[in-house]
């Protein structure tokens, strides 16, 4: 008999008499080699299939790997011996942020509430992310991302990330995740994007995958703070579940300190906030702070466990969050291409006082409008009639057949757009004739339907004696064509 074997037959031999977890913390500390070549001994000892022993082993060894390395990943904080002031904490923060990071002071507050919130993940039901963008480089992301790392708890930096590594990442130590570039990989990875969006929530902050040889389903937690940096915008989906902080370069007048000259204080500071935080978990764990009415839905999910750490702090800070939720989430307001569509074609019904518009008309409007994306929608291309129709699809909006004057066309008409209007930009809808201009809808100003001077613009429109439809004069478009209205 080999050797080895003999050894780990003895070993079995052994354990018979034990309990059956023994023999599972056994197991795993073998090598993998050993345990694979006698795996289905183990098994009949146990009375067990092979994979329902893989299964215990693999779970032990996750467990066993956490409890090890974790100490060795990362400093052990001891908290501060005496009581600390929240309010005098959260003012020391954003002090040292003030030194080393340039930003406006709505950016900094919540830099202050963010960092106390990494260290209250056990007791928040929804963990915001936070988004450091800049529209160029050298606007300070990786500087802010340093200081957050200095402050947060378990701080794990990294600036290229697999999906699988984040999940296990995350289920084997909780830490705080501090990714950096994320325009160079994050943006593309449609599974590494999941598992970021499913650790906003508690409730569904874990995905399965299957593991192992029998490819068995497991599920792992993602629920950990998160923060991002990265040139630009990253996916709606992404930026819906974030406090977005945007950076800008310094201007001439302006500097900064480096970071190392902050030693010191970067020492005391993770002891008082982990002695604060630790004080208010059971007060915060319940508390339901009032919200500017503003603030709605997953913006009021991103901002209430912010602000409920100002009102535990106290002094000025909760007048603060406040009016770091409003203007953060003012200038976030930007729209999809979808609701931009929306808004630039009500736009159009609006001014013209149009019941219905023929498609090819429509596009030219929308195509010829200024500060629009249209004229360029696809690759540089112009919008045409197969991208504007499944844009409106996810609306139930259809093209069909629609008469003006004597013309009979594909188009569309203003009441398929009513419902969606409503719901979506925010404005009533009451009829083509009575409609007034939005002073809601997209923020942006109202535009003429079109630049181009081919399409009447000045004179009401007129019954004509054809069945009551309202017609436009007659008028040559661009390539020499004539069309109607």
């Amino acid at each position: 008999m080999n050797k080895s074997l003999e050894l780990v037959t003895k070993d079995v031999t052994a354990l018979d008499m034990q309990s059956e977890p023994k023999m599972i913390d056994y197991l795993a500390t073998l090598p993998d080699l050993e345990y694979e070549q006698n795996k289905k001994k183990y098994a009949e000892k146990l009375k067990i299939a092979p994979s329902a022993l893989d299964k215990l082993v693999n779970k032990k060894k996750r467990q066993t790997e956490g409890s090890n390395s974790s100490n060795c990943t990362f400093k052990e904080v001891i908290q501060y011996p005496e009581p600390v002031d929240g309010k005098e904490l959260l003012n020391r923060i954003e002090t040292a942020c003030q030194r080393f990071v340039i930003c406006d002071k709505s950016t900094r507050t919540t830099v202050c509430l963010w960092i106390a919130i990494t260290w209250l993940t056990d007791v928040v039901d929804n963990l915001p992310i936070a988004n450091i963008t800049a529209p160029e480089k050298n606007c300070g992301k990786t500087t802010l991302l340093n200081f957050l790392g200095k402050l947060v708890k378990k701080p794990l930096p990294t600036n290229n990330i697999t999906s699988s590594a984040l999940f296990r990442s995350i289920e084997k130590w909780q830490p705080t995740l501090l990714i950096d570039e994320a325009d160079s990989f994050a943006d593309d990875d449609d599974s590494l994007r999941g598992i970021i969006n499913a650790g906003h929530t508690r409730d569904s902050a874990f995905v399965i995958r299957c593991m192992g040889d029998d490819h068995e389903p497991t599920k792992f937690s993602v629920w950990s703070a998160k923060a991002i940096a990265g040139i630009g915008n990253r996916a709606s989906t992404i930026e819906s579940r974030s406090i977005n902080l945007k950076l800008r370069r310094k201007k001439p007048n302006e500097s900064t300190e480096r970071m190392k000259k902050g030693k010191a204080e970067f020492k005391v500071l993770p002891q008082m906030i982990s002695r604060w935080t630790n004080d208010i978990r059971d007060k915060l764990k319940h508390f339901e702070p009032d919200l500017p009415p503003a603030i709605q839905n997953r913006d009021a999910d991103n901002w209430e466990p912010l602000i409920a750490i100002a009102d535990c702090a106290g002094g000025d800070w909760p007048e603060r969050a406040r009016k770091a939720a409003l203007e953060l989430t003012q200038c976030e307001q930007s729209l999809s291409f979808g609701l931009e569509l929306l808004t630039d074609i009500e736009t159009i019904f609006d001014s013209k006082r149009l019941d219905k518009i023929f498609t090819a008309v429509l596009l030219e409007a929308l195509n010829s409008m200024e500060d629009a994306p249209w004229a360029t929608y696809s690759r540089g291309r112009m919008l045409n009639a197969r991208s504007l129709a499944r844009i409106l699809k996810k609306y139930s909006i259809k093209s069909k057949e629609i008469r003006i004057g004597i013309m009979h066309k594909k188009g569309y008409a203003l009441s398929d757009f009513t419902s969606s209007f409503d719901c979506y930009l925010f404005t009533p809808i009451s009829s083509a004739t009575t409609r007034q201009t939005s002073t809601g809808k997209a923020y942006k100003d109202n535009l003429s339907a079109t630049t181009n001077n081919n399409v009447a613009d000045d004179k009401t429109l007129q019954p004509n004696s054809d069945n009551g439809c309202r017609v436009v004069a007659d008028k040559k478009g661009g390539n020499g064509d004539e069309y109607d209205w």
